[in-house]
């Protein structure tokens, strides 16, 4: 079973992390998704790069984009604002996680 640490949390979801096995759980949007380290590092990188398209009207909270996750046929619906807010999130769970990681460096 594992030993879940929240590494970031928001309105629309959270991130927490297993400090035995290293694996994440991404919540956000009422999607929950588990992944590996290296899951979670390639899709991170993948929300950094993605452009999000405002739709025609140029509503920023109408979800009309697809972003893929790396679970094979499982797509996230997003608006530009969602998209934001999950890049937001993500970024804040791998700051805290390298952070924690250097703690550790110095506490052992």
């Amino acid at each position: 079973m594992c030993n879940f640490q929240e590494l970031s949390r928001s309105k629309g979801g959270y991130v927490i992390r297993c400090n035995d096995c290293g694996h994440y759980q991404v919540y956000f949007s009422g999607l929950v998704l588990s992944l590996t380290q290296r899951e979670f590092a390639r899709w991170l990188t993948y929300i950094e790069d993605y452009v999000c398209p405002v739709n025609e009207n140029g509503s920023l909270d109408e979800r009309s984009a697809f972003i893929a996750t790396p679970k094979a046929g499982v797509h996230l619906a997003v608006s530009p604002d969602d998209h934001a807010r999950l890049q937001a999130l993500m970024q804040k769970a791998d700051n805290e996680a390298k952070a924690l990681e250097m703690l550790a460096l110095f506490g052992s």
